[in-house]
């Protein structure tokens, strides 16, 4: 563990004894929870809350803390250009989740990505 990571925060509503954490505690505790799913150029980074358990407030997906952003999720960027798509649930507008697709470096055309998704009960494609 990192001790540049050492630092306490107050990610939520949380009050008392369970108002402050350490940063890296609660990194490692929200990656933990984190499943993640490779396929082809996609990566995705799904979770079920991003929640606290108590207060039930959304963490932020990242913290600014003496001039740096640290993030609370851990993602493998790429060296190439990649788009992050972000999934949030409808019924509640929170985060579900993170998927990012990168260039496909094997082809010298440009890559094209398509993207699904469900609107309502619909399938939908676009072409980016």
């Amino acid at each position: 563990m990192d001790d540049s990571n050492l630092f306490f925060i107050s990610p939520c509503e949380c009050k008392g004894s369970c108002k402050y954490v350490h940063f890296a505690c609660l990194q490692s505790w929200i990656n933990s929870k984190i499943v993640k799913k490779e396929q082809g150029n996609t990566t995705n980074y799904l979770w079920k809350k991003f929640d606290c358990e108590v207060c039930e407030k959304q963490y932020p997906k990242h913290i600014l803390y003496g001039n740096l952003r640290y993030d609370l999720v851990n993602i493998e960027f790429p060296e190439g250009p990649y788009l992050l798509l972000e999934n949030i649930s409808r019924e509640k507008r929170k985060s579900k989740g993170l998927t990012l697709i990168r260039r496909n470096p094997s082809k010298d055309e440009e890559t094209k990505l398509v993207y699904y998704f469900l609107v309502s009960t619909e399938e939908k494609n676009f072409d980016f």
